[in-house]
């Protein structure tokens, strides 16, 4: 049987304004070494510029709930 880790993720929209919407996205994987030591934010930034434009900024963040020494690697 081939090695398997699955990935839970858990989406949340946050409506700024009219103009500006931030979705985040925070990823937990199972079956990786030291993988209950920390998960994995993404944030997508849209901000409308236009009638027909956006803008859009993605933000990805390790967080660590422990000390692990993989830590300074990443």
């Amino acid at each position: 049987m081939p090695k398997v880790s699955l990935t839970y993720e858990d989406h949340s929209l946050f409506i700024i304004n009219k103009d500006k919407a931030v979705l985040e996205i925070i990823i937990k994987n199972t079956g990786v070494p030291y993988c209950d030591s920390f998960d994995i934010r993404m944030r997508r930034i849209i901000e409308g510029v236009s009638t027909d434009r956006v803008k859009s900024k993605t933000e990805v963040f390790v967080n660590f709930k422990e000390k692990v020494m993989v830590q300074s690697t990443i």
